[in-house]
């Protein structure tokens, strides 16, 4: 397998701003890859939340052959034949999805200033999907989100155009680049990847009360 450079939303945030400075003709944001491992995991994963659909699925079962008057004996066996089999499908519809067998680059091309992405799936009968955005179409915001280990703030690229700042939600069209648990480290650093790209840079508010606010000139 063809060995990928490390992806620019994988690096530390100084690596980040190293990264940009001087501009390289290519940079990539973003590489990954669905295997059939991933697939399998990420089935397993998910089996829990389709038991339980599947518990809710074969209790209505059961009630619905005991009110038909079968016997309770067959109700008890119905009603499990349903626990099981709607678990079991969603895993094994999951782990003949080829659509989950895929390679995707994003990617910016600073020399012709557009933004790439490219989806290759193993499956050769899927055709690739490519997207392009004109990179001056394009602007960084970094706004604040609430995980496991606190809040974080985030640097997003954005479609300039569905960025309004009275707007208290963030953009329709949102990629996360980068990410920092000290707001100030984060925005300067933005700032400084901007204005390398030369796309405008805004701190998301969210307030009721304050609009949100351009970082960079």
């Amino acid at each position: 397998m063809m060995q990928h450079p490390v992806a620019f939303c994988d690096l530390a945030m100084h690596d980040a701003v190293s990264a940009c400075m001087p501009l390289p003709q290519r940079l990539l944001l973003r590489h990954m890859a669905g295997t059939r491992a991933s697939r399998a995991s990420a089935a397993k994963a998910n089996v829990w939340m389709h038991a339980f659909v599947g518990l809710l699925l074969g209790v209505l079962v059961l009630y619905a052959v005991r009110a038909s008057g079968i016997g309770t004996g067959a109700a008890l066996v119905a009603g499990a034949i349903a626990l099981l089999a709607w678990p079991m499908w969603f895993y094994q519809r999951q782990t003949i999805d080829s659509t989950q067998l895929f390679e995707y680059d994003e990617w910016i091309d600073f020399e012709r200033r557009l933004w790439h992405s490219h989806k290759n799936y193993d499956d050769t009968n899927l055709s690739p999907v490519v997207e392009r955005i004109p990179l001056d179409d394009l602007m960084l915001l970094c706004t604040d989100s609430i995980g496991q280990h606190g809040w974080s703030t985030h640097i997003l690229l954005c479609k300039t155009a569905e960025f309004d700042p009275d707007d208290k939600s963030w953009p329709v069209w949102g990629d996360i680049l980068l990410s920092a648990d000290l707001e100030q480290s984060a925005c300067d650093s933005a700032v400084l990847i901007a204005n390398a790209w030369r796309v405008p840079c805004w701190r998301f508010s969210g307030a009721s009360d304050e609009k949100s606010w351009r970082l960079n000139a």
